[in-house]
C-alpha cells in the first residue's frame, strides 16, 4: 500500500481515477470494502507527510 499511495502521490495531485485504482487495489490487498475509504485517506495523507515505510506500517496499523 505504501508504493502504492505513493505512485499516486507522485505528481502531488490526486484525481479521481488514481484514488479509484488505488482503492481497487487496497481491496484485492485484502483490506475490508467498508474500510477501503478510510484506509486510501490516510494512507495519501501518511505519504504528502513524506514519512518513512516504518511510520507508515505503524500508523496504518494502528487504525485498522
Amino acid at each position: 500500500m505504501y508504493d502504492l499511495a505513493r505512485m499516486v502521490y507522485a505528481d502531488h495531485i490526486k484525481d479521481t481515477h488514481e484514488v479509484s485504482m488505488l482503492s481497487k487495489m487496497a481491496i484485492g490487498l485484502g483490506f475490508q470494502t467498508e474500510t477501503v475509504p478510510s484506509v486510501v485517506e490516510r494512507a495519501l495523507k501518511l505519504v504528502s507527510k513524506k514519512v518513512d515505510y516504518e511510520v507508515f506500517k505503524k500508523e496504518m496499523n494502528a487504525g485498522f
